[in-house]
């Protein structure tokens, strides 16, 4: 996974990650010397990267025989022109783009595409299982994600993974109104979005009955220090764990399965 944009890194890594070994990648040149030393079955990198693009990588491996084989895709945020498609058709180890925002489904779809035209897609590295001790344990639970940035909200899915019903709000007023309707089993909470932020939210949830003992992860860009989490679990003891931007696919799996176990 080789992308300049540490959210969309994070997010297919977290999505492929469940089924393949995924390594990444910030740009091209390290892109390239990594595949040199990890010879991968498939590599999905963005089209505009600092050093080296998409286009500039697919050149190199085309003139590096250990590499001319290993199947791409490449991605970018806008549709490709006719000029741009064709220099990419030309070379025989391309198999197509991704538009971004990204498509979690298509995502994986062109993978296993690629991945079976290129060749054995090597040891699976699963999730770990959920866990079955009790029937209790394995009742699908209630997440709901408060986030406004939508790849965001992506990472955080497919990070928690297919176990529990997750539903997504994408502004303060939308995820209260949520929150009042159903009150989750878990709620994941950016602390900074338009129409209420994570503040507003975690009050008016304190002041109902109802939302009052919904456990709460906080998802933040903002630097949250020792002190400033103090101050954070004594005023909302719904908050169980903070969580800092960029996130870590498999913190959020982990938090989520201590809270919910």
């Amino acid at each position: 996974m080789i992308d300049d944009d540490p959210e969309t890194s994070a997010l297919v890594t977290a999505i492929l990650s469940q089924t393949y070994e995924v390594d990444s990648a910030a740009d091209g040149l390290q892109g390239i010397k990594l595949a040199r030393q990890r010879m991968p079955n498939l590599i999905v990198c963005d089209i505009m990267m600092p050093r080296m693009g998409g286009k500039e990588l697919l050149d190199a491996m085309s003139r590096d025989h250990a590499l001319m084989g290993v199947p791409v895709i490449t991605m970018s945020g806008w549709d490709l022109d006719t000029s741009t498609k064709g220099v990419l058709q030309s070379y025989s180890n391309y198999r197509g783009h991704l538009r971004k925002p990204l498509n979690i489904d298509e995502i994986v779809s062109r993978a296993r595409q690629a991945l079976g035209d290129g060749g054995d897609a090597g040891p699976a590295a699963p999730l770990a299982p959920i866990p079955t001790a009790s029937p209790a344990s394995q009742k699908q639970k209630n997440i709901l994600i408060a986030e406004d940035d939508a790849a965001v909200r992506k990472f955080l899915t497919a990070s928690i993974g297919p176990a529990h019903q997750i539903a997504e709000a994408a502004d303060g007023r939308e995820a209260w109104g949520k929150l009042k309707a159903q009150p989750p089993d878990l709620l994941f909470l950016d602390l900074v979005m338009p129409g209420a932020t994570g503040f507003e939210l975690l009050r008016e949830m304190a002041a109902h009955p109802e939302t009052r003992g919904v456990p709460v992860v906080i998802v933040s860009a903002l630097r949250i220090g020792p002190a400033e989490s103090a101050v954070l679990f004594k005023d909302f003891p719904g908050i169980k764990k903070v969580l800092q931007k960029p996130l870590d696919a498999a913190a959020v799996r982990a938090a989520a399965d201590a809270i919910l176990k």
